[in-house]
């Protein structure tokens, strides 16, 4: 997976704690926190529209 670096980003509230581990396993897995959200939320958005009918 590859991530746009010119891309629009968009700021999105993150409670602390969730943060907190967030960081963990990011520094966990030798990543940053930004590419380990990104990866976890594109997976769950490709998990959704593989579950969701098409609205035709």
């Amino acid at each position: 997976m590859t991530f746009d670096p010119t891309a629009r980003r968009s700021l999105v509230g993150i409670e602390p704690e969730l943060m907190n581990d967030l960081h963990r396993i990011a520094r966990q897995r030798q990543v940053s926190t930004q590419t380990l959200v990104n990866v976890w939320l594109q997976q769950r958005v490709d998990q959704m529209r593989a579950t969701v009918a098409p609205a035709n």
